[in-house]
């Protein structure tokens, strides 16, 4: 797993210059600049200030409070995000962690179509994660986080897509408003929750609770 992980960063860090216009360690020094002290206001400035997308803010911000160190990488990055309590949710992890850097993170529907979520989930298939997005079929989830660049997109053009293509649900995470919204297939507006969202996949599937409010206050290191 650790080889999937460090793969994964590696392909994201070659990739910054492409999808931001910088390199990677340009933004590490034009975040430091800043002086900020918390991750969560780190991503924020990225995002506000030069609508970085909420991936990419991620690592530099993980970069920059690494000081001159390396940034942590692989096996020991997973294991201190799932440390203590969180222990039971790494097998989950791994499995979602395993399909995603089989395929990456481009999502094409069609030639024409072709996406990259923040996040998405997808269904197993005869028991294992799918080895690409042809096989999976279809998207249970995907959630965008909103920047000040790209949320006309985010909310017009991608949501189109999203439902059109059968996706489960689509959520808009929208860190100014504290909020998600989610849409659903046939739906003419969206759900505003901003206290406790439950999503259910799969009626044999046990539901998820995310409390948005708590995760808003530990995104923003509040």
């Amino acid at each position: 797993m650790a080889n999937a992980v460090d793969a994964a960063t590696a392909t994201m860090i070659a990739n910054y210059e492409k999808n931001t216009g910088k390199p990677f360690e340009d933004w590490v020094r034009i975040a430091g600049r800043e002086k900020l002290a918390k991750h969560g206001e780190i991503v924020k400035f990225l995002k506000q200030a030069h609508g970085m997308g909420h991936g990419y803010a991620n690592l530099v911000a993980q970069r920059v409070l690494a000081g001159a160190a390396p940034a942590p990488a692989g096996e020991d990055l997973v294991a201190a995000q799932f440390a203590g309590a969180k222990a039971a949710l790494r097998p989950a992890y791994d499995k979602l962690a395993k399909a995603v850097s089989a395929f990456g993170a481009d999502v094409e529907f069609s030639p024409t179509r072709l996406l990259e979520p923040d996040v998405f989930a997808i269904r197993d298939v005869r028991g294992r994660p799918p080895m690409s997005y042809r096989e999976a079929g279809q998207l249970l989830l995907v959630a965008e986080v909103l920047s000040p660049t790209t949320a006309r997109h985010d909310r017009l053009t991608k949501r189109r897509i999203y439902m059109e293509e059968g996706v489960g649900e689509y959520w808009i995470v929208d860190a100014d408003a504290r909020t998600i919204e989610r849409w659903r297939p046939g739906q003419d507006r969206p759900e505003m929750i901003d206290g406790v969202l439950r999503w259910e996949p799969a009626p044999n599937v046990p539901p998820l609770d995310l409390d948005v409010g708590a995760m808003f206050e530990e995104a923003l290191g509040e």
